[in-house]
């Protein structure tokens, strides 16, 4: 077979030649990514303790993981961080190892550790390195704080109905909360006391279940709902209530404010306050049509809202756009070379 091509130079130019179309053509029939994936298999076991030293942490906790792990099939290498409040333990799978196993196994070890401190939350037991960052939006726009987050949610959970895209996740907004501040001075006129209003408003804000009754339809699940979930709501509590029907509100003795558990987590465009949306893909999609699905969504979303800004950064997708470029670039100009050569 070498002989023929060295004997007949024009064939094996051709054969070249073809090689390069097909290679050429089938670019975009492959799963295109920003970088090969080197990331190792691992599982990282998460449980709170809170109050606990990094000290406490790591004796009562992080040990007994490491411990009850120890037997789990293709573990190559346990790291525990043991933190104030915090224990994270890692499990990084060997090469070759059958991830449902290691999986499954971790999950049933853990489980059945019943000798961790009676204030450890329950365990978190999360896959890493399952997912790659395609692009961030920043949304910003005219509107009160708490606006631009239920806008921000709004708006990732209609992203995640768009074909090719799967994983949003928001930044720049920490726990939204209620608060409530007492007035000394109207705690001391209505003879009422801090715990005592709070207590008020916890019986009288809630959403719990209340039973069933059965139907010749089928049984309805009775719930009962009255949980406040603004200002003005909280305010209009009635905390006391005299025989002849005067009334003492939340709003009379106090002042509630929607706001967000702490300031320090925000994100910022410019000198305003920004949501931001991480688009993220599983590994066996396509950055490129993940990252088009989303700029499409963005264009008809812009037209939607012509007040709001949209400001697309850490596209991933434009690296790999260009190196395919410059790849078909250069496959093309080898093809025109053999041609010419022929």
């Amino acid at each position: 077979m070498i002989s023929f091509f060295a004997k007949h130079p024009t064939a094996a130019n051709l054969l070249m030649l073809i090689f390069l179309s097909i290679g050429v053509l089938s670019i975009r029939s492959l799963r295109r990514e920003t970088f090969p994936d080197f990331s190792p298999t691992e599982v990282e076991v998460r449980i709170a303790y809170l109050g606990a030293t990094a000290e406490e942490v790591e004796e009562a906790v992080c040990q007994r993981v490491e411990d009850a792990l120890d037997g789990v099939r293709f573990v190559e290498e346990l790291r525990s961080d043991a933190r104030q409040g915090m224990a994270i333990v890692t499990a990084e799978m060997e090469p070759g190892g059958d991830y449902q196993a290691f999986k499954d196994e971790i999950d049933t070890e853990v489980a059945a550790i019943d000798d961790l401190p009676p204030e450890a939350e329950d365990p978190v037991i999360t896959h890493l390195h399952t997912t790659d960052l395609v692009l961030s939006v920043l949304v910003t726009g005219p509107m009160p704080l708490a606006d631009l987050k239920a806008y921000c949610e709004d708006f990732r959970e209609r992203l995640q109905q768009q074909p090719e895209v799967s994983l949003v996740a928001i930044q720049g907004f920490s726990d939204h909360q209620l608060r409530i501040e007492l007035s000394d001075e109207a705690l001391r006129r209505y003879d009422l006391s801090a715990a005592e209003v709070a207590d008020i408003v916890r019986r009288q804000s809630v959403n719990l279940p209340a039973g069933a009754i059965e139907a010749h339809e089928g049984e309805l699940t009775v719930r009962f709902v009255e949980e406040r979930r603004s200002p003005h709501e909280l305010e209009d509590l009635v905390i006391v209530a005299g025989p002849g029907g005067a009334e003492v509100r939340l709003g009379d003795i106090a002042t509630v404010s929607d706001l967000f558990e702490l300031d320090e987590e925000q994100v910022l465009l410019g000198d305003r306050r920004a949501g931001l949306l991480n688009v993220e893909m599983t590994k066996n999609q396509d950055v490129i049509r993940v990252a088009d699905s989303v700029k499409s969504f963005l264009a008809r979303e812009q037209e939607r809202y012509p007040q709001l800004d949209f400001e697309i950064t850490q596209d991933g997708s434009t690296l790999v756009s260009d190196r395919l470029t410059m790849l078909v670039k250069n496959a093309w100009q080898g093809m025109l070379l053999v041609f010419l050569t022929m």
